[in-house]
């Protein structure tokens, strides 16, 4: 008895052509892993033996299907690959052969309607003809294999395979392989870097192309070197994504701590931006550094519509105290990473995510900004303007009208590595946008409260996270907000908190906060 073995999911395009290739089969053994088109309908005009599973992997997958095989000659084919009847024919010949308990069969792909002679495509042996009790796959996720016991042999006649019948399969098949190919390497414990992914890249293309002379298969030839270069990169990027995902503490819910005083009006935008977030799983602490009872009321009222957790923290007025409500604000905080921004701050609806992508064990992160014109900002707040639902063209518009100081900032550049260039730098890190692990924040004991009057008390924070081996990764072109214009707060103080600052910055040994968040906590 001869078995043919396939496994299956939305193949509607191909498996009729394979299940008609074989339909001289003693059996037919299809297993499908959850099929939304006609799949399984196609399958069962060809076979009753139809099983439907869960998707385990390639390599379990096709175990599981061989194990309801009963012939005692398998052959494993994709439901793309056709058996040709000159392949029949050597196959029934080769199966008589004492001696052999399984067969190479050279495969022969197309690529976009071309058949693939270069390029290390052809000829691609793979066992997939041998006696059920003497093989079985490996359990890769991926590029499983067949093992064989005892002597295996070659055959000479092709199994076609269309391997890609347009670019949208190749784009589809570039982005599933991709993913389980990184999930082997990680597997594996091999590691990547976004240098690494590059220089992959390239050398998949120059092997494909030149050393093994896809350019004879003409244009095919090179968009099939350009898909599999496409395939290498994303691979080693997506190991070094779940490299940082592994690296990072867990984090569940981000604290995003808003400092407002006196401008409910800008807040209420703030909100806006806030609760149109992708990522909603975090919570908001207001940090009111003493605004009047009816901005207090005002804001309040803005704080009604938040569709996520929410805490109104305030003191009184005694002068420009915002190291002091931002440690208030802490204590109530329930997050394991905390995110400071100013009430005055408008966010892209990405900006949570982004910042919960950029976290890393270890590493504050400080964004940038995008500095609004005075006039620009009044006609903002009067009419109100939803800047953060606004797209790209409309930011470029403005910039051309001088609305808006950078146009730079909107664009998001995967800098991998180069974000790490300069750990030890404080300068222009602003609590208007900087991300910091709870943990390493209570570590230095907060905000340093003796910084009181405008200047620098973010600065001191950033310089004792550094004292203390919390590394800065640049949020630049990942993570930036609309910053509204208002007049400067006083700055009597500037020159005293500046002194202190550079006395912090001259005493590595100082970390923790004369008077910061430990009197608050529990």
């Amino acid at each position: 008895m001869f078995s043919v073995i396939i496994i299956t999911k939305n193949e509607a395009s191909h498996i009729g052509r394979c299940l008609e290739s074989v339909s001289w089969a003693d059996e037919i053994i299809v297993l499908d892993s959850g099929s939304t088109d006609t799949t399984v309908a196609i399958c069962r005009e060809y076979t009753d033996k139809v099983y439907e599973t869960d998707w385990p992997g390639f390599g379990i997958q096709k175990q599981r299907a061989l194990d309801k095989a009963t012939g005692g000659w398998v052959l494993s084919i994709d439901a793309d690959e056709i058996v040709t009847p000159e392949l029949r024919t050597e196959i029934g010949q080769a199966i008589k052969l004492s001696g052999y308990n399984g067969f190479q069969i050279p495969r022969l792909s197309s690529y976009c309607g071309r058949e693939i002679r270069h390029g290390g495509w052809w000829p691609d042996y793979v066992l997939r003809l041998f006696r059920r009790n003497a093989g079985h796959f490996t359990d890769s996720a991926v590029h499983e294999q067949v093992i064989v016991q005892g002597q295996t042999g070659r055959l000479s006649t092709p199994l076609l395979h269309e391997a890609f019948i347009n670019l949208d399969e190749v784009l589809h098949k570039v982005n599933s392989y991709s993913s389980l190919g990184a999930k082997m390497l990680s597997q594996r414990g091999i590691r990547s870097s976004l240098c690494k992914a590059i220089f992959k890249a390239l050398w998949t293309f120059v092997r494909t192309y030149w050393l093994k002379a896809a350019f004879l298969d003409g244009q095919q030839g090179l968009m099939l070197s350009i898909s599999n270069a496409e395939g290498t990169y994303y691979k080693y990027v997506k190991l070094l994504e779940l490299q940082n995902r592994q690296a990072a503490p867990i984090m569940s819910l981000i604290s995003v701590i808003v400092t407002t005083y006196n401008w409910a009006d800008a807040l209420s935008l703030c909100l806006e931006s806030l609760y149109s977030q992708n990522d909603m799983d975090f919570e908001i602490i207001i940090a009111d550094d003493g605004s009047t009872l009816i901005n207090r009321e005002k804001a309040q009222t803005y704080c009604l519509k938040s569709p996520v957790s929410i805490k109104y923290i305030h003191h009184e007025d005694q002068g420009f105290r915002a190291a002091t409500i931002r440690n208030k604000a802490v204590a109530q905080s329930k997050g394991d990473y905390l995110l400071f921004i100013d009430g005055d701050c408008i966010l892209r609806p990405d900006f949570i995510a982004r910042h919960r992508q950029l976290a890393g064990a270890g590493h504050f992160i400080p964004g940038n900004r995008i500095l609004l014109s005075p006039a620009f900002t009044q006609e903002v707040l009067a009419q109100p303007i939803s800047l953060h639902l606004k797209s790209l063209p409309y930011f470029i518009f403005l910039r051309l009208q001088n609305k808006i100081n950078r146009i730079s900032a909107f664009f998001h550049l995967p800098l991998g590595p180069l974000r790490n260039l300069q750990p030890q730098k404080w300068q222009k890190a602003m609590t208007c946008n900087l991300a910091v692990w709870k943990d390493d924040f209570v570590q230095v004991n907060g905000f340093d409260e003796l910084f009181e009057g405008w200047g620098f008390e973010d600065s001191d924070l950033v310089i004792r996270l550094i004292h203390a081996g919390i590394k800065r990764k640049e949020g630049r072109f990942a993570v930036s907000v609309l910053h509204l214009w208002h007049h400067q707060n006083d700055k009597s103080k500037q020159d005293l908190n500046y002194q202190l600052l550079m006395e912090r910055l001259a005493q590595p040994d100082f970390i923790c906060a004369s008077k910061g968040v430990s009197q608050y906590l529990e």
